[in-house]
């Protein structure tokens, strides 16, 4: 918008100047500023001195008044002052611990929680009238070492419920719990009251075993309670036998170890086929034969809890296992027609199988076993089953294997050369040789008696 003075004529009487310059001089008076009223510092601790300091109070003021609170009523007057007579009157309010300074402004000395609130200076003047201006004053405690209070030191797990106190509880003041140095997490089973000073465990789990600490803060200042340590009995969990394996070689010892979740510490006894053996967490036999195969129950109890908790392992002593071997009728077999071989243990109850060449031999319509895999059958042979064989025998701890047997195949090369001529023709062959080392042997014998009879 433009100025009052833009908007006049290029010619005007003499009075028209006149307003004009009124106009002009009273846009040009500056706007006063409204009073405030600002705490120094905006939040103080108990015991600490405030300043209320007044701003841009009127210049024709006539007299002002503090009160405790937003009203003017006569019970909430601190004190007042009048311009006039330069005389101050106390109120009810007035603790001796009030200083009012020239300017208007409230010195209040070693305040307190209750001097905390909505304060209200109620100006008079000429220019104002009557005006109230409020500053809001903000006192916290000055906090010391909190401590926790319990209902109980120990509990038992599932069973008992912990009621832990903060105190002691002041106003304005936030509580934080902690358990193990770490915020306590929010669980169903927690409650927090009282404006969280009360932290309840409905039922106590392991989980909340450790040392509780409760915080006391406000934004001026904090403090944290010495540790409180909760015990929590539990256990004992169900046990577990150590190592897992259930078989064990005879001869060799035997070590079983029993463990169980629990505090306190559990106490420990087993059982051999339900009758007692020891009461220790371990069992232990230096040479195991078969009378030593049955059932191992380890038992535990807790008297601290009052319960009790065990676990059956089942024990089998296997018996020591030699080297089988292979009975074969013949190692050199004809084509089409069969073979059997016998692995022969002298263990029972273990497994077999076969391999062929090193590699796991399968059955096939040519290639049988019997029902326990001790006999292997192939019916009818031909070349491709020449090779070595092995039979494997294990137990569930060891394994062993046969020597290898090597089983040769003679087929007929062709139509026109059987093979029974070719057996034939190695027999004649035999024949021959051995006549020939006959004859060789008589030769030397002859010329060695002629050489010793002529000999003088």
């Amino acid at each position: 918008m433009e100025p009052p003075s833009s908007l006049l004529p290029t010619c005007v009487p003499w009075q028209g100047l006149l307003l004009s310059a009124s106009l002009l001089t009273i846009y040009s008076i500056p706007t006063m500023a409204e009073p405030t009223v600002e705490s120094m510092p905006p939040a103080v601790l108990e015991g600490k001195t405030v300043l209320l300091l007044a701003h841009n109070l009127p210049d024709d003021l006539s007299a002002y008044r503090w009160f405790k609170g937003e009203g003017l009523l006569d019970k909430d007057l601190i004190i007042m002052y009048d311009m006039k007579s330069q005389e101050a009157r106390h109120g009810k309010l007035y603790s001796g611990r009030e200083t009012l300074h020239p300017n208007g402004s409230l010195m209040l000395y070693n305040v307190t929680l209750e001097q905390s609130g909505v304060y209200n200076l109620n100006i008079h003047s000429a220019d104002l009238g009557q005006k109230s201006v409020f500053v809001d004053v903000s006192v916290y405690p000055l906090l010391s070492k909190p401590s926790v209070r319990s209902n109980r030191t120990a509990a038992v797990e599932g069973r008992d419920a912990v009621e832990l106190t903060c105190e002691p509880r002041l106003l304005k003041t936030t509580y934080l719990w902690q358990l193990n140095g770490k915020q306590l997490p929010d669980d169903n089973g927690t409650i927090l009251s009282q404006g969280n000073t009360t932290l309840t465990l409905l039922e106590v789990s392991r989980h909340f075993k450790g040392p509780y600490e409760c915080e006391a803060k406000n934004p001026l200042s904090a403090s944290r309670s010495i540790p409180f340590s909760l015990d929590v009995f539990y256990g004992p969990d169900t046990p577990e036998i150590f190592p897992p394996n259930k078989y064990f070689e005879e001869g060799k010892s035997l070590w079983l170890s029993c463990q169980a979740e629990s505090h306190p510490k559990a106490q420990y006894s087993w059982t051999i086929n339900g009758k007692p053996w020891n009461s220790k967490e371990e069992v232990f036999i230096h040479k195991t034969s078969v009378s030593n195969n049955g059932l191992y129950a380890c038992l535990v109890s807790n008297p601290a809890t009052g319960r009790n908790n065990s676990t059956v392992k089942e024990i089998t002593i296997v018996e020591e296992l030699p080297k089988p071997h292979i009975q074969i009728k013949n190692r050199t077999v004809l084509e089409h027609h069969f073979v059997d071989l016998t692995c022969v243990s002298e263990n029972t109850g273990v497994s077999i199988w076969w391999t062929f060449n090193n590699k796991r031999l399968e059955a096939t319509d040519r290639v049988t076993f019997s029902w326990n895999n001790r006999r292997l059958t192939i019916d009818p042979i031909t070349k491709k089953d020449a090779g070595t064989y092995q039979c494997e025998v294990a137990n569930p701890l060891v394994s062993r294997t046969s020597d290898p047997v090597n089983l040769a195949v003679l087929y007929q090369p062709s139509e026109s050369f059987p093979v029974s001529a070719l057996v034939a023709a190695g027999m004649a062959a035999e024949v021959l040789a051995g006549l020939a080392i006959l004859g060789g042997l008589a030769y030397f014998a002859f010329f060695k008696k002629l050489d010793t009879s002529q000999t003088p």
